[in-house]
Parts: C-alpha cells; structure tokens; sequence
C-alpha cells in the first residue's frame, strides 16, 4: 500500500507556501517529472488548494476527489500555478474507492477540448507511462483532504 500525505512547500519562484501532496515521501509533481520529463510536470500544484478564482472549478474537483462507489471518476489534481484554472495544464488521475481503499489506477495530463471545459475535464487524457497504480489507506486519503479543507499544520506535516 502506498503513503499519502500533505506537507508544506515553499516556492522558491514566487515566495508562497503552498500545500502540496506527497507520495511515498516524494512530492507528486516531481513523480510525474521523473515519469516524463518532457511534459514539464514539476511546479505544478494541487487543486485542492482553494486557488481556482471560478466556483464551477473548484466544485468540479471536490465533488470528484473521493467517488462514493466502486465507480471509477477521473479526478483533476494538479494544475498550473499561474493560471490556477482546469483550462492550462491538468494531471488527472482515475480515482476509485473499493472498501477502506482508494485507487489511483492511472495518472495524466488531461487533454480535454477547451470547448468541453471546465465540466468535462478528464474526457480525454494522455496517460503518463511507469506512475502507478497507486492505493491507499481511505482514512489516510481522507486526512488529506481534511488538510486542504483545514489547512492545519503540525510539525511541517498536515494531517
């Protein structure tokens, strides 16, 4: 079973401190780097923020990130920090929950037509190679989220 966790995060670039997702110990933007360099993935930040100016945005990716059945919903969970919108850079994942559970079977760059967003994001994505599946503890997936919802901090972890 794989960790999920938040910490907090520093960047350098624009000097905000920011909540970012953790896999396994290691941020998920410099993951889906190392999976694909090419795409230029790190720096990217989580949805869950709360940054998105638009309502319909960030109702889209709460009402997602943790399905209610074994259905599988493609979930945005990060996005470009500079436009802070689901229309740039996307990184979807298949999210499904199977018991005490979630599973992020797959991850990758949306590529949704503009004309489709933001409700249809995740209808087309270019899956990223060698990223998971991943599961984790629902409890632990959950406190995640409570973090991004609380935005507590605890010994440089949020909970």
């Amino acid at each position: 079973m794989n960790s999920i966790r938040v910490v907090l995060e520093s960047d350098a670039y624009e000097g905000e401190d920011y909540l970012m997702i953790q896999v396994d110990g290691k941020p998920l933007d410099v993951i889906l780097s190392d999976a694909s360099p090419e795409d230029q993935l790190e720096g990217l930040v989580p949805t869950l923020l709360g940054w998105m100016e638009d309502d319909t945005d960030r109702a889209i990716v709460w009402s997602r990130f943790l399905p209610h059945d074994e259905t599988r919903i493609r979930v945005p969970v990060l996005m470009c920090p500079e436009h802070r919108d689901l229309m740039c850079t996307t990184v979807v994942a298949e999210v499904r929950v199977l018991g005490d559970k979630v599973e992020w079977r797959r991850i990758g760059i949306d590529d949704t037509p503009e004309e489709d967003l933001p409700e249809l994001v995740g209808q087309d994505v270019f899956w990223l190679q060698g990223v998971g599946p991943f599961e984790f503890d629902r409890r632990e997936y959950v406190a995640v989220m409570t973090a991004f919802r609380e935005g507590s901090v605890h010994s440089d972890t949020l909970h």
